[in-house]
């Protein structure tokens, strides 16, 4: 479920609309993976921690990468090209990814990122302790393009200069109107506006 909510967060963030993918029974999987498969990811990962908030990092078959990271909204987009993709599918391969357990109880608030794959040879889903991931042959592949990602999405407008609206053009103040020849309790003495600033 957690998957799907995160397709949900890429496409509708995205305007890269994907079609679901067509196969035979043998290309076809079960699980995590064949949900983000349908969708066009090759790879998702994710970690969310209530320390350090939530970094989401997706993968489409197209070489669009997109890199979210909560709080703060800081969020990037890039494309890779299919050398780029083919050698983080050998990296990850190389690494026998698909292979790793966790084999161990967490520390307390340490994150437990979760890997999903949906790359032609490497379906899986993963689910280690950070520092379980960080003692992984996969891990110098999975940061690099983490890092490379968060910097680029560092080197765009943040998710809330992106949502707030351009300032409208400012008006010239009305004039007030001239004092009243009774000269009325309350209204202004000069010609200027009686608001507060």
């Amino acid at each position: 479920m957690r998957v799907l909510l995160l397709l949900a967060t890429f496409l509708g963030a995205c305007e890269c609309g994907a079609s679901p993918r067509e196969g035979t029974a043998e290309e076809r999987v079960e699980g995590p993976e064949a949900a983000i498969a349908a969708e066009g990811l090759v790879l998702v990962w994710e970690v969310e921690s209530a320390r350090w908030g939530r970094e989401l990092f997706m993968l489409k078959e197209d070489g669009r990468a997109r890199f979210l990271q909560e709080p703060g909204g800081l969020r990037g987009e890039q494309t890779l090209t299919s050398g780029e993709l083919a050698q983080l599918r050998a990296d990850l391969t190389s690494a026998d990814v698909c292979a790793v357990r966790s084999r161990r109880e967490g520390e307390p608030d340490e994150s437990r990122p979760t890997l999903t794959l949906a790359m032609d040879g490497l379906r899986c889903e993963r689910r280690l302790w950070w520092g379980e991931w960080r003692e992984t042959a996969a891990w110098p592949v999975l940061e690099r393009w983490r890092r490379q990602l968060q910097t680029v999405a560092a080197s765009q407008p943040r998710a809330a200069e992106r949502a707030s609206p351009a300032p409208a053009p400012s008006a010239p103040a009305p004039s007030a109107p001239a004092p009243s020849a009774a000269g009325a309790e309350g209204a202004p003495s000069t010609g200027a506006s009686a608001e507060a600033p």
